[in-house]
């Protein structure tokens, strides 16, 4: 009944946005109580047919008509599709709740585009999440793209936000011409654009397996660019400051994890990795989580900083891949499932916690009257809900425990310590590289969270801006509060996201390394030291 869950969410979500659009003007009380109803069911929906298919329940499948030549409507969510339909409605939820409040002084107008969007940038990613077919996919991937993109503009009386929304605009547009050659050539070659068909054929054509670094390399730039990865990350350090503080949560914790998952469920599509395929992930992920940090580092505006942190965590995910790609070439299963597992959980630990930061951010800035960490200071005692809440966010986000930030990290340094053990040559090399490269991003990211909490939340007032701050609203405080909860659940209890995650990510390795993962009295031995 997976599919059936996700049908449930996707229509529930839509038929929300579309009523709320339209009560907006005439009863504003009612209209927020449709949105926050139909976005709270629909991800209801989502995250209970997410964990049933990530846990490894019969997959299902829905099928409906569609006219359009070479494209059908079929969803089904396997194990990949259902952990991050469940990170989508984690994040969704918490969003939805925490606008209702930021909201409120919006005309009637603003609160209708933000609530229909909102709800149809749901509905494209539950969809994305569950497409088996390719033309499917690149539907839902251009309307994701632009609902995002009227949420990022949504007061577009500025002209900085109209310069980033346009940046967003081109940038995305740009990787959505790669996948959509990425897609023309898989189906040319498959003769279908159904992915069980794409996965099925991808051995049967020898002759493919040249042209396997061009379709690494699409698949590289259109779903590099939506993840934020550098140096394909232009658009992100200009769109999430200037968004909504809810959209910025949501483009930080859920749109780029969609370029992080179009990159997992088209990688099996293709013919045997070459070996440089994880040296490449490898090297990117290096330099976005190295770089990322440096520059956040550099800020002195508090959505600015976290945005370049979400470019260095999305380059601790791919440090993730790309071993589990080095570790499936070289023939060693377990390790590369170890490396997609400790990536697909820090996608969920990453969603969690800077959804958290973002949402805490806007607390601030709505409070303070600005971002610029040099005017504040001296917040915690005029908002020590949201002061306490941040800190748990940045003790995440820094990979401490015991927080979930450090349960995914350890899962990777766990997987590049095995790949660069039992590896020679270049692979070894590049393994080592990586591990060098996600200690010094640990380092610097606790420098720096050092720096943003004490310069904004600790000392005294550094300007006379905010003098009658105060904390943020009831609905504002559960949504963060739910968010440093889960945060402090998976750190201490880490067990239950691993299962979770370990089906989709054990499906990669055999999909990739053509190999099934055959011990897991080895598995259990890597997650002991989380029972101490």
């Amino acid at each position: 009944m997976n599919a059936t869950w996700l049908l449930c969410a996707a229509l529930t979500t839509l038929l929300g946005g579309a009523a709320t659009a339209f009560a907006s003007g005439r009863a504003r009380r009612r209209a927020t109580a449709v949105f926050l109803a139909t976005c709270l069911a629909g991800c209801l929906f989502a995250g209970t047919g997410g964990v049933l298919a990530a846990s490894g329940a019969t997959e299902d499948g829905v099928v409906l008509p569609w006219s359009v030549p070479g494209g059908s409507l079929s969803l089904r969510l396997d194990g990949l599709g259902g952990w991050f339909a469940f990170v989508v409605a984690l994040v969704s939820a918490a969003a939805a709740v925490y606008a209702i409040r930021y909201l409120r002084d919006v005309d009637d107008r603003t609160f209708a585009r933000f609530a229909g969007f909102f709800e149809l940038l749901l509905v494209a990613v539950l969809v994305l999440t569950g497409a088996r077919n390719g033309l499917l996919f690149l539907a839902a991937w251009e309307v994701m793209t632009l609902s995002a993109y009227v949420l990022i503009v949504l007061h577009h009386e500025d002209q900085t936000v109209r310069s980033a929304g346009l940046l967003y605009f081109v940038a995305n547009h740009t990787a959505a011409f790669c996948l959509m050659a990425l897609v023309a050539i898989l189906g040319a070659t498959a003769g279908s654009l159904d992915f069980d068909v794409l996965r099925a054929s991808r051995d049967a054509h020898p002759e493919a397996a040249s042209g396997a670094g061009l379709l690494f390399l699409l698949a590289l730039v259109a779903f590099g660019t939506k993840a934020g990865m550098m140096p394909l990350h232009i658009w992100l350090p200009h769109a999430h400051p200037v968004a909504p503080t809810p959209v910025s949560a949501v483009l930080s914790g859920l749109i780029v994890k969609v370029g992080i998952f179009g990159l997992l469920r088209f990688l099996p599509f293709l013919p045997v990795p070459a070996a440089w395929f994880g040296g490449a992930l490898l090297a990117l992920g290096a330099l976005s989580g190295v770089v990322g940090v440096l520059y956040a580092l550099a800020q002195h505006d508090l959505k600015r900083l976290l945005a370049y942190h979400t470019v260095e965590n999305i380059g601790i995910i791919v440090l993730g891949l790309g071993v589990g790609v080095v570790a499936a070439r070289a023939g060693r299963p377990e390790i590369a499932a170890l490396g997609f597992c400790g990536a697909l959980l820090h996608v969920l630990n990453h969603a969690l916690f800077k959804s958290l930061l973002f949402l805490g951010a806007g607390s601030v800035v709505h409070a303070a009257g600005t971002a610029e960490i040099d005017h504040l200071g001296g917040l915690a005692r005029r908002m020590p809900w949201t002061a306490l809440l941040f800190l748990v966010g940045c003790v995440s986000i820094c990979a401490l425990p015991p927080a979930n930030g450090f349960v995914s990290e350890w899962l990777v340094y766990r997987a590049l310590f095995g790949a660069s053990a039992g590896a020679a040559g270049a692979p070894a090399i590049w393994c080592v590289g990586a591990i060098l490269a996600l200690a010094l991003i640990g380092g610097l990211a606790a420098a720096c969270f050092a720096k943003a909490f004490s310069a904004t939340f600790l000392g005294v007032p550094r300007g006379a801006v905010h003098g009658h701050a105060g904390d943020a609203a009831v609905s504002q405080r559960v949504a963060m509060g739910a968010l440093a909860l889960a945060c402090v659940l998976v750190g201490v209890v880490p067990f239950v996201a691993v299962r979770l995650a370990w089906p989709a990510a054990s499906a990669l390795a055999a999909d990739l390394g053509r190999a099934p993962v055959t011990s897991p009295a080895e598995v259990a031995g890597w997650l002991t030291p989380f029972a101490w």
